[in-house]
Protein backbone atom coordinates (compact mmCIF):
# COMPACT_ATOMS: atom_id res chain seq x y z
CA UNK A 1 0.00 0.00 0.00
CA UNK A 2 1.32 3.44 -0.94
CA UNK A 3 2.28 5.71 1.93
CA UNK A 4 -0.39 8.47 1.94
CA UNK A 5 2.40 11.05 2.29
CA UNK A 6 3.78 9.86 -1.05
CA UNK A 7 0.55 10.38 -3.02
CA UNK A 8 0.78 13.55 -5.09
CA UNK A 9 -1.88 15.16 -7.25
CA UNK A 10 -0.32 17.47 -9.83
CA UNK A 11 -2.44 20.10 -11.62
CA UNK A 12 -0.61 21.48 -14.65
CA UNK A 13 -1.87 22.40 -18.13
CA UNK A 14 1.55 22.28 -19.82
CA UNK A 15 2.08 18.67 -20.88
CA UNK A 16 5.87 18.77 -21.23
CA UNK A 17 6.30 20.23 -17.74
CA UNK A 18 3.77 17.78 -16.26
CA UNK A 19 5.27 14.65 -17.85
CA UNK A 20 8.79 15.61 -16.80
CA UNK A 21 7.80 16.36 -13.23
CA UNK A 22 5.63 13.25 -12.92
CA UNK A 23 8.51 11.06 -14.14
CA UNK A 24 10.92 12.75 -11.76
CA UNK A 25 8.68 12.25 -8.74
CA UNK A 26 7.89 8.63 -9.59
CA UNK A 27 11.62 7.85 -9.83
CA UNK A 28 11.87 8.96 -6.19
CA UNK A 29 9.04 6.69 -5.06
CA UNK A 30 6.10 9.09 -5.21
CA UNK A 31 2.73 8.04 -6.64
CA UNK A 32 1.68 10.85 -8.96
CA UNK A 33 -1.54 11.60 -10.79
CA UNK A 34 -1.68 14.43 -13.31
CA UNK A 35 -4.70 16.59 -14.16
CA UNK A 36 -4.83 19.68 -16.33
CA UNK A 37 -6.86 22.12 -14.22
CA UNK A 38 -8.30 22.86 -10.81
CA UNK A 39 -11.75 21.42 -11.50
CA UNK A 40 -10.27 18.08 -12.45
CA UNK A 41 -8.14 18.21 -9.32
CA UNK A 42 -11.21 18.71 -7.12
CA UNK A 43 -12.93 15.81 -8.83
CA UNK A 44 -9.99 13.50 -8.08
CA UNK A 45 -9.76 14.71 -4.47
CA UNK A 46 -13.42 13.79 -4.01
CA UNK A 47 -12.72 10.21 -5.13
CA UNK A 48 -9.28 9.43 -3.72
CA UNK A 49 -6.94 10.52 -0.95
CA UNK A 50 -3.95 12.69 -1.81
CA UNK A 51 -1.79 14.25 0.89
CA UNK A 52 0.14 16.59 -1.41
CA UNK A 53 -1.28 18.79 -4.16
CA UNK A 54 1.12 20.55 -6.50
CA UNK A 55 -0.58 23.09 -8.71
CA UNK A 56 0.39 25.50 -11.43
CA UNK A 57 -0.68 29.07 -10.78
CA UNK A 58 -2.15 29.79 -14.22
CA UNK A 59 -4.58 27.17 -15.60
CA UNK A 60 -7.84 27.25 -17.60
CA UNK A 61 -11.28 26.83 -15.93
CA UNK A 62 -9.87 27.01 -12.38
CA UNK A 63 -6.45 28.44 -11.57
CA UNK A 64 -4.11 27.55 -8.72
CA UNK A 65 -5.36 30.26 -6.36
CA UNK A 66 -8.98 29.21 -6.86
CA UNK A 67 -8.00 25.56 -6.33
CA UNK A 68 -6.30 26.42 -3.02
CA UNK A 69 -9.38 28.30 -1.87
CA UNK A 70 -11.68 25.45 -2.84
CA UNK A 71 -9.56 22.82 -1.05
CA UNK A 72 -9.47 24.81 2.19
CA UNK A 73 -13.19 25.54 2.01
CA UNK A 74 -14.12 21.88 1.55
CA UNK A 75 -12.26 20.82 4.72
CA UNK A 76 -11.22 17.25 3.90
CA UNK A 77 -10.89 14.63 6.63
CA UNK A 78 -7.10 14.83 6.35
CA UNK A 79 -4.73 17.71 5.82
CA UNK A 80 -3.67 18.43 2.23
CA UNK A 81 -0.31 20.12 1.80
CA UNK A 82 -0.44 22.49 -1.17
CA UNK A 83 2.59 23.60 -3.19
CA UNK A 84 2.11 26.19 -5.91
CA UNK A 85 4.46 25.80 -8.87
CA UNK A 86 4.72 29.04 -10.82
CA UNK A 87 6.76 30.76 -13.47
CA UNK A 88 5.75 34.16 -12.13
CA UNK A 89 8.04 36.11 -9.87
CA UNK A 90 7.12 38.69 -7.27
CA UNK A 91 5.57 38.90 -3.85
CA UNK A 92 2.04 39.58 -5.05
CA UNK A 93 1.44 36.00 -6.25
CA UNK A 94 3.16 34.56 -3.17
CA UNK A 95 0.98 36.59 -0.79
CA UNK A 96 -2.20 35.74 -2.74
CA UNK A 97 -1.32 32.06 -2.63
CA UNK A 98 -0.67 32.07 1.11
CA UNK A 99 -3.97 33.85 1.78
CA UNK A 100 -5.69 31.28 -0.44
CA UNK A 101 -4.29 28.41 1.65
CA UNK A 102 -1.05 27.36 -0.05
CA UNK A 103 1.69 25.95 2.19
CA UNK A 104 4.68 26.51 -0.09
CA UNK A 105 5.87 27.85 -3.44
CA UNK A 106 8.42 26.69 -5.94
CA UNK A 107 9.45 28.58 -9.05
CA UNK A 108 9.77 27.34 -12.62
CA UNK A 109 12.02 26.03 -13.97
CA UNK A 110 11.88 23.58 -11.10
CA UNK A 111 15.21 22.76 -9.50
CA UNK A 112 15.33 19.06 -8.60
CA UNK A 113 17.20 19.47 -5.30
CA UNK A 114 14.98 22.32 -4.18
CA UNK A 115 11.85 20.35 -5.10
CA UNK A 116 12.76 17.35 -2.99
CA UNK A 117 13.87 19.51 -0.09
CA UNK A 118 10.42 21.12 -0.09
CA UNK A 119 8.70 17.76 -0.44
CA UNK A 120 10.71 16.47 2.51
CA UNK A 121 9.38 19.38 4.54
CA UNK A 122 5.87 18.59 3.35
CA UNK A 123 6.19 14.97 4.42
CA UNK A 124 7.56 15.92 7.83
CA UNK A 125 4.60 18.24 8.45
CA UNK A 126 2.10 15.65 7.20
CA UNK A 127 3.60 12.96 9.44
CA UNK A 128 3.43 15.30 12.44
CA UNK A 129 -0.19 16.10 11.60
CA UNK A 130 -1.02 12.37 11.35
CA UNK A 131 0.65 11.75 14.71
CA UNK A 132 -1.54 14.42 16.28
CA UNK A 133 -4.64 12.92 14.65
CA UNK A 134 -3.74 9.44 15.95
CA UNK A 135 -3.13 10.80 19.45
CA UNK A 136 -6.46 12.64 19.38
CA UNK A 137 -8.26 9.45 18.30
CA UNK A 138 -6.59 7.51 21.09
CA UNK A 139 -7.55 10.12 23.68
CA UNK A 140 -11.10 10.23 22.32
CA UNK A 141 -11.36 6.44 22.51
CA UNK A 142 -10.03 6.41 26.07
CA UNK A 143 -12.65 8.97 27.08
CA UNK A 144 -15.47 6.58 26.11
CA UNK A 145 -13.81 3.31 27.15
CA UNK A 146 -13.99 1.46 30.45
CA UNK A 147 -10.33 1.05 31.52
CA UNK A 148 -10.75 -2.43 33.00
CA UNK A 149 -12.86 -4.25 30.41
CA UNK A 150 -12.04 -2.15 27.33
CA UNK A 151 -15.73 -2.02 26.48
CA UNK A 152 -17.47 1.31 26.01
CA UNK A 153 -18.35 3.19 29.16
CA UNK A 154 -21.71 4.50 30.34
CA UNK A 155 -21.07 7.94 28.85
CA UNK A 156 -20.67 6.46 25.37
CA UNK A 157 -23.69 4.22 25.87
CA UNK A 158 -25.91 7.17 26.81
CA UNK A 159 -24.85 9.15 23.73
CA UNK A 160 -25.09 6.17 21.40
CA UNK A 161 -28.51 5.15 22.66
CA UNK A 162 -29.86 8.64 21.96
CA UNK A 163 -28.42 8.43 18.44
CA UNK A 164 -29.85 4.96 17.80
CA UNK A 165 -33.26 5.97 19.13
CA UNK A 166 -33.27 8.94 16.76
CA UNK A 167 -32.44 6.58 13.89
CA UNK A 168 -35.26 4.29 15.00
CA UNK A 169 -37.71 7.16 14.79
CA UNK A 170 -36.42 8.27 11.41
CA UNK A 171 -36.55 4.85 9.72
CA UNK A 172 -39.16 3.01 11.85
CA UNK A 173 -36.62 0.35 12.81
CA UNK A 174 -36.71 -2.03 15.76
CA UNK A 175 -34.14 -1.49 18.49
CA UNK A 176 -33.14 -3.86 21.28
CA UNK A 177 -31.34 -3.38 24.59
CA UNK A 178 -29.87 -6.23 26.61
CA UNK A 179 -28.94 -5.59 30.23
CA UNK A 180 -26.89 -8.43 31.69
CA UNK A 181 -25.45 -9.05 35.10
CA UNK A 182 -23.00 -11.67 36.45
CA UNK A 183 -24.80 -13.86 38.95
CA UNK A 184 -23.45 -13.81 42.53
CA UNK A 185 -20.49 -11.66 41.53
CA UNK A 186 -19.93 -10.50 45.11
CA UNK A 187 -19.28 -14.11 46.04
CA UNK A 188 -16.57 -14.27 43.36
CA UNK A 189 -14.77 -11.32 44.92
CA UNK A 190 -15.27 -12.63 48.46
CA UNK A 191 -14.14 -16.17 47.63
CA UNK A 192 -11.36 -15.65 45.09
CA UNK A 193 -10.30 -12.04 45.63
CA UNK A 194 -10.75 -8.82 43.69
CA UNK A 195 -7.92 -9.56 41.26
CA UNK A 196 -9.74 -12.70 40.15
CA UNK A 197 -12.96 -10.65 40.10
CA UNK A 198 -11.37 -8.21 37.68
CA UNK A 199 -10.32 -11.12 35.44
CA UNK A 200 -13.89 -12.44 35.49
CA UNK A 201 -15.20 -9.03 34.42
CA UNK A 202 -12.67 -8.86 31.58
CA UNK A 203 -13.48 -12.36 30.31
CA UNK A 204 -17.21 -11.71 30.61
CA UNK A 205 -16.87 -8.51 28.57
CA UNK A 206 -14.77 -10.31 25.94
CA UNK A 207 -17.41 -13.03 25.72
CA UNK A 208 -20.12 -10.44 25.09
CA UNK A 209 -18.04 -8.70 22.44
CA UNK A 210 -17.40 -11.97 20.62
CA UNK A 211 -21.12 -12.71 20.53
CA UNK A 212 -22.34 -9.53 18.83
CA UNK A 213 -22.16 -8.13 15.31
CA UNK A 214 -18.91 -6.27 14.97
CA UNK A 215 -19.19 -2.56 14.08
CA UNK A 216 -22.99 -2.84 14.33
CA UNK A 217 -23.81 -3.66 17.95
CA UNK A 218 -22.31 -2.03 21.05
CA UNK A 219 -21.31 -3.36 24.46
CA UNK A 220 -20.86 -0.97 27.38
CA UNK A 221 -20.12 -1.42 31.05
CA UNK A 222 -23.21 -0.08 32.76
CA UNK A 223 -21.93 -0.26 36.31
CA UNK A 224 -20.13 -2.80 38.50
CA UNK A 225 -20.81 -6.24 37.03
CA UNK A 226 -23.66 -4.99 34.79
CA UNK A 227 -23.16 -4.61 31.05
CA UNK A 228 -25.57 -3.30 28.45
CA UNK A 229 -25.76 -4.17 24.76
CA UNK A 230 -27.34 -2.08 22.00
CA UNK A 231 -28.65 -4.11 19.06
CA UNK A 232 -29.76 -1.75 16.27
CA UNK A 233 -32.39 -3.00 13.82
CA UNK A 234 -33.04 -6.13 15.86
CA UNK A 235 -36.49 -7.55 16.57
CA UNK A 236 -37.67 -9.41 19.66
CA UNK A 237 -37.12 -12.96 18.37
CA UNK A 238 -33.60 -12.24 17.15
CA UNK A 239 -32.88 -10.40 20.40
CA UNK A 240 -33.96 -13.39 22.48
CA UNK A 241 -31.82 -15.66 20.30
CA UNK A 242 -28.85 -13.36 20.84
CA UNK A 243 -29.44 -13.19 24.60
CA UNK A 244 -29.71 -16.95 24.89
CA UNK A 245 -26.56 -17.47 22.83
CA UNK A 246 -24.65 -15.03 25.05
CA UNK A 247 -25.99 -16.72 28.19
CA UNK A 248 -24.79 -20.13 26.98
CA UNK A 249 -21.36 -18.81 26.02
CA UNK A 250 -20.93 -17.16 29.43
CA UNK A 251 -21.80 -20.45 31.16
CA UNK A 252 -18.92 -22.11 29.26
CA UNK A 253 -16.31 -19.74 30.70
CA UNK A 254 -13.87 -21.39 33.07
CA UNK A 255 -11.51 -19.78 35.56
CA UNK A 256 -8.64 -21.27 37.53
CA UNK A 257 -8.11 -20.06 41.08
CA UNK A 258 -5.75 -21.22 43.82
CA UNK A 259 -8.57 -23.32 45.23
CA UNK A 260 -9.46 -24.85 41.87
CA UNK A 261 -11.49 -24.11 38.75
CA UNK A 262 -14.84 -22.36 38.80
CA UNK A 263 -17.39 -20.96 36.36
CA UNK A 264 -19.96 -18.20 36.26
CA UNK A 265 -23.44 -17.58 34.95
CA UNK A 266 -25.28 -14.40 34.01
CA UNK A 267 -28.84 -13.15 33.81
CA UNK A 268 -30.22 -11.19 30.85
CA UNK A 269 -33.04 -8.66 30.63
CA UNK A 270 -33.97 -7.80 27.06
CA UNK A 271 -36.39 -5.20 25.67
CA UNK A 272 -37.21 -4.49 22.04
CA UNK A 273 -38.69 -1.23 20.83
CA UNK A 274 -40.88 -2.07 17.86
CA UNK A 275 -40.56 0.09 14.76
CA UNK A 276 -43.66 2.20 14.39
CA UNK A 277 -44.21 4.55 11.47
CA UNK A 278 -46.12 7.64 12.54
CA UNK A 279 -46.25 6.62 16.22
CA UNK A 280 -44.37 7.94 19.20
CA UNK A 281 -41.44 5.95 20.54
CA UNK A 282 -41.00 5.42 24.27
CA UNK A 283 -38.74 7.73 26.20
CA UNK A 284 -35.20 6.47 26.79
CA UNK A 285 -35.80 6.36 30.56
CA UNK A 286 -38.86 4.15 30.01
CA UNK A 287 -36.82 1.82 27.81
CA UNK A 288 -34.04 1.56 30.40
CA UNK A 289 -36.50 0.90 33.22
CA UNK A 290 -38.22 -1.85 31.21
CA UNK A 291 -34.82 -3.47 30.54
CA UNK A 292 -33.90 -3.26 34.21
CA UNK A 293 -37.27 -4.75 35.19
CA UNK A 294 -36.66 -7.71 32.87
CA UNK A 295 -33.22 -8.27 34.39
CA UNK A 296 -34.84 -8.24 37.84
CA UNK A 297 -37.37 -10.83 36.65
CA UNK A 298 -34.53 -13.02 35.34
CA UNK A 299 -32.88 -12.85 38.76
CA UNK A 300 -36.20 -13.60 40.46
CA UNK A 301 -36.75 -16.65 38.24
CA UNK A 302 -33.53 -18.23 39.52
CA UNK A 303 -30.81 -16.42 37.54
CA UNK A 304 -28.89 -17.79 34.53
CA UNK A 305 -31.85 -17.10 32.24
CA UNK A 306 -33.20 -14.54 29.76
CA UNK A 307 -36.37 -12.49 30.04
CA UNK A 308 -37.43 -10.69 26.87
CA UNK A 309 -40.30 -8.33 26.10
CA UNK A 310 -41.24 -5.63 23.63
CA UNK A 311 -42.72 -2.17 24.04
Amino acid sequence: MTDPCLKVLFAEDEKIQAVWLQSLLENYGYSVEWVTNGLQALDRLAKDRFSIVMTDLMMPEMNGIELCQAIRKLQYSHYIYIIIVTGKEGKEELISGIYAGADDFINKPVDEKELFARLKTARRILEMEQTLVDQYKEISLLSVTDPLTKTYNRRFFTEQLQSEMARCVRYSHDLTLILCDIDHFKAVNDTYGHQMGDLVLQEFADCLNRGIRQEVDYVARYGGEEFIVILPETGCEDALTCSERLRQEVSKLSFLSESGPFGITASFGTVTVKGRAGRDYPDVDILLKATDDNLYQAKKQGRNCCVCSKI
